[in-house]
């Protein structure tokens, strides 16, 4: 089913190619427009627990409560060629909960994940995504925050290592997002690594952040 949001050119759509996607999971650039958008994530992610949810099962529909005449309502969970809607989506809630440092949807990705625990044990290759989401919780996850003037730059030199289990958020400037509050200190570009929220004291040096992400 497809869903709109207000503004007239939202769309979401969760049919033809089984995925939910959310702004804020997306690579993106240190720019104020985007970051001005960003807070509008964390609404679609509401927005698809309230239409899609299923409380029974603890997974999420494939058609919104929204459309009409369903004898039916049908959950997809098998990974293919095509990664299944929920799996895309317990990725996404668990990235907009440390985004926005939101454990109700840190714990939703989480719950998602446990009612499959034991068919993804029998069988993991028709669950390559969600032992995507798995390594997240079985390994430590690093939020990592870029402030300053040359945080477009130091960001560009981090995607260019292999950093798995990385939510990286980054600004040139002063910044209300609960990962990048209090954090920018004019004429500095700092990179600060954090683990649940809880960061170790910053670096303006990138080569020795990379070492304090990467495992010994």
């Amino acid at each position: 089913g497809d869903f709109k949001l207000n503004e007239p050119d939202i769309e979401v759509k969760l049919k033809n190619n089984r995925m939910v996607m959310f702004p804020c999971c997306y690579l993106h650039s240190v720019s104020p427009v985007k970051f001005h958008t960003q807070p509008k994530d964390i609404g679609y992610g509401r927005y698809t627990i309230t239409h899609f949810y299923d409380s029974t099962s603890g997974m999420f529909f494939y058609t919104s409560k929204e459309d009409p005449n369903l004898i039916a309502r049908k959950t997809e969970i098998n990974d293919g060629v095509i990664s299944s809607s929920n799996s895309i989506i317990g990725n996404s809630l668990f990235k907009l909960g440390q985004y926005f440092y939101d454990k109700k949807m840190t714990q939703l990705s989480k719950q998602m994940l446990n009612n499959l625990k034991v068919q993804i044990i029998k069988n993991p290759l028709g669950y390559s995504n969600w032992l995507h989401l798995m390594t997240n919780f079985t390994q430590p996850y690093y939020e990592v925050a870029v402030v300053g003037e040359n945080a477009p730059t130091i960001t560009k030199e981090l995607y260019k290592n292999y950093l798995p289990n990385i939510l990286i958020s980054a600004s040139s400037k002063d910044s209300e997002l609960p990962l990048l509050e209090f954090k920018y200190i004019d004429g500095k570009t700092l990179i600060y690594v954090c683990v649940d929220g809880t960061c170790k004291l910053p670096l303006a040096d990138i080569s020795k952040a990379i070492k304090s992400i990467k495992p010994n």
